[in-house]
């Protein structure tokens, strides 16, 4: 499918399906893909990084100042910049990201603590 672009020039447009084979090859591209198929690609798993976001913020304590919403994002942006990995499926992805919405939420306590007594955090 193309759309046009400015000044006539054709710029190739794809839509991303719920194929799970499609997933899976947008997701091996996902550090060569362009920011539009990464929006999309984002999209198609934004609900999935919101569940497992959700799972985590439910053993945390309550209060806590990050949302799902905001730990979904965090993860996502993160992971799109991996240039190493090569994701065999979402379900690949998806454990990844619930590993590392966990190590999100402990530097964020581990942050909060060193605030809390005044001292820096040692990474």
């Amino acid at each position: 499918m193309m759309a046009s672009a400015q000044a006539g020039h054709a710029v190739p447009t794809m839509t991303l399906s719920e194929d799970p084979n499609e997933v899976t090859l947008w997701l091996r591209q996902l550090g060569q893909a362009s920011p539009q198929a990464s929006s999309q690609l984002f999209a198609v798993l934004y609900d999935e990084l919101r569940r497992v976001a959700r799972s985590h913020l439910r053993k945390e304590n309550p209060g806590h100042t990050l949302s799902a919403t905001g730990l979904a994002h965090e993860a996502w942006f993160r992971m799109a910049e991996q240039s190493r990995t090569q994701w065999r499926n979402r379900s690949h992805f998806l454990a990844v990201a619930s590993t590392m919405m966990r190590r999100i939420l402990i530097n964020h306590e581990m942050a909060r603590r060193a605030a809390k007594r005044d001292a820096e955090m040692v990474a």
